[in-house]
């Protein structure tokens, strides 16, 4: 098993035993431990179908192709599973346990429950079925998978001269030891800096450009941590009382 075959199947067997001791007393707390639960099973099957994409495609036979695209659709649900169920368990212990969700993990559940309603100007017209996270993240074969709203050559490409003016601003401001500056990431390393807390206006901006011309929001594995970190948080705090 590879190592973030390892960092899943800790993570999830971590789950299933703090679910097992919050104590159901009724609304919110069943809807809790059955999110978890059925939170633990999205992660399982994820574990048993990305053993399928570790092959070289190049010298694979056609059954291990077939394998691969087979898996590679259901890896498409499960990964949108896999957001809207991390986020569902992260809203109900916002609401009993003054938890915050992550603000890329809440902008990109709901550009996923939106569909490309969210998008506008020329990034609404780029989007098609074909394209987009809420059709297929990207993925890589480690099973951690990326979400991002495009694809496109960048959003640099189709943003104003304005808009990317302000980005590169709130990335100097937010990740000044940064130094390497990557347009599809920027927002991507401002909203996941750890030295200052992004105000609600410049967050209102993150969002707005990301939604109007593209760009990574988070990883799968953001979500299973935050997940972990604030269940284990929650069941720390109720344990002690």
């Amino acid at each position: 098993m590879t190592e973030n075959g390892t960092l899943l199947s800790d993570q999830i067997a971590r789950l299933i035993d703090l679910g097992t001791k919050i104590k159901d007393t009724g609304l919110p707390e069943t809807a809790l431990i059955d999110s978890i639960f059925e939170f633990t099973y999205i992660l399982k099957r994820i574990q048993e179908l990305t053993p399928a994409l570790q092959i070289d495609i190049t010298t694979a036979n056609q059954g291990q192709l077939n394998l691969y695209s087979r898996s590679t659709k259901v890896l498409r649900f499960y990964s949108q599973c896999l957001l809207i169920w991390g986020c569902r368990i992260l809203d109900i212990l916002g609401e009993i346990a003054d938890i915050k969700v992550p603000p890329a993990i809440k902008l990109a559940r709901n550009i996923l429950a939106a569909h490309y309603g969210t998008a506008d100007g020329k990034l609404k017209s780029n989007l098609t079925k074909e394209k987009g996270f809420t059709v297929g993240p990207q993925f890589s074969p480690s099973g951690n998978f990326k979400y991002v709203i495009g694809p496109l050559g960048s959003p640099a490409s189709i943003a104003s001269p304005l808009e990317l003016d302000r980005i590169e601003e709130l990335f100097k401001k937010y990740c000044p030891e940064e130094t390497g500056f990557n347009w599809w990431f920027a927002c991507h390393k401002v909203l996941h800096q750890s030295t200052r807390e992004v105000t609600q206006a410049d967050l209102k901006e993150i969002e707005g450009f990301i939604r109007n011309n593209g760009g990574m929001i988070t990883d799968s594995q953001e979500i299973i941590e935050s997940v972990v970190q604030s269940t284990e948080k929650y069941v720390e705090s109720v344990i002690g009382k």
